[in-house]
């Protein structure tokens, strides 16, 4: 594969593109996608965007870099796609992959999209809830409902963004999550069953604060006041 001209100003972005024929949609719950993107990519199925991984918000254009440069250049990143995005007969899944500098020295792709069905597994995070705010030292227990209409769980994989972050494969599906930087993260999961099918969690957002969410309220509004007003110091009271 070429990369221009110039070895130390090389092309950001290279373009792949993929046709296959789709019966009826309709028969399907979801799309799983998996890709191997080195550094970022932008997924589009039938021009409609339906992946975006390691890759800065705002328009992209062939000259936008990836977000940050990965280490895990062979790693499978998973998302669960919509299956209205498909039409019966031929379909066109296009995928462009952009590098994080001009002068990176390797490139890596591959993608595979499986129809999901209706006994796939169904999975959510019970805790920490959606927008939930918690006290550092960041120590987050992450706690997983996984379900399988037709078999049993296998696996629980955990996710902050793309970032890997532990799985398990025991019920009752929980991960504690250590020294968890202050700031907002997004956790999902992704379980696995013994047909080899995946659901995806909806993604939860929590923010690490620095020192204690009570809400106790010491003194409330509208109290009731002593006072003094005849003009006299009182100093600091």
């Amino acid at each position: 594969m070429g990369y221009g001209p110039d070895a130390a100003n090389k092309y950001i972005t290279t373009y792949f593109r993929q046709t296959f024929i789709s019966p009826d949609p309709s028969t399907f719950s979801n799309l799983v996608l998996r890709l191997v993107r080195d550094d970022g990519a932008v997924v589009y199925l039938n021009g409609v965007e339906v992946f975006h991984s390691n890759m800065p918000t705002g328009a992209i254009t062939h000259l936008t870099l990836a977000s940050t440069s990965t280490s895990t250049e062979n790693a499978f990143r998973t998302n669960i796609v919509n299956a209205t995005n498909l039409v019966e007969g031929v379909n066109i899944i296009a995928v462009e992959v952009h590098q994080s500098s001009a002068d990176s020295n390797d490139l890596s792709f591959d993608l595979e999209l499986t129809a999901g069905r209706n006994d796939t597994p169904i999975v959510s995070i019970t805790n920490p809830v959606n927008n939930s705010t918690i006290p550092s030292p960041g120590n987050v227990t992450i706690t997983v409902s996984a379900i399988d209409p037709n078999g049993i769980i296998t696996n629980v994989q955990f996710f902050v963004g793309n970032t890997f972050l532990g799985q398990t494969t025991n019920a009752p599906f929980t991960f504690i999550w250590t020294n968890v930087s202050e700031g907002a993260q997004v956790i999902s999961v992704v379980a696995r069953d013994n047909d080899g099918f995946i659901g995806l969690s909806p993604a939860i957002k929590f923010t690490i604060t620095a020192g204690s969410t009570s809400n106790l309220t010491l003194i409330s509004a509208g109290s009731i006041w002593k006072y003094l007003d005849n003009g006299t110091d009182q100093g600091t009271a």
